[in-house]
């Protein structure tokens, strides 16, 4: 008999409780950087966060292509100053996240609506901010 057969799905959520919008203070998750599975050429990493009734809630921050999307490299260069590390000449963004994991920034979150009507969250990757703590 499988674990799966002892459990009764019927009760188990499906939706997750979005963030109100407002300005959050998030904490990047060390060793969770990655290039993109479905675009190489993207940067993806886990954030936290940080205080208030939230506190430890994840988001998934992507950057893409920056051959495809030109303000990828302004917007990460924007969290590059908001965590206050520069990006060392020729590293790359992969391990410059794996070496500033663990410091705070803010962003701004909000509530937008999707062209069905379905509230989703935004994460204005293109503007964060030094974090107040």
């Amino acid at each position: 008999m499988s674990a799966w057969q002892n459990h009764d799905l019927s009760d188990v959520p499906t939706g997750r409780e979005l963030l109100p919008g407002g300005n959050y203070t998030f904490e990047v998750v060390q060793g969770t950087a990655k290039f993109g599975k479905f675009d190489p050429n993207a940067v993806e990493f886990r954030a936290a966060v940080v205080g208030g009734e939230f506190n430890g809630r994840p988001v998934f921050i992507s950057y893409p292509d920056p051959d495809k999307q030109d303000w990828s490299l302004t917007a990460f260069k924007r969290l590059t100053v908001a965590l206050g590390v520069e990006i060392a000449k020729g590293e790359g963004p992969i391990d410059y996240l794996g070496r500033v994991g663990g410091l705070h920034f803010n962003m701004p979150v909000s509530i937008v609506k999707d062209k069905e009507g379905v509230d989703r969250q935004r994460y204005n990757i293109l503007n964060p901010s030094p974090a107040k703590n």
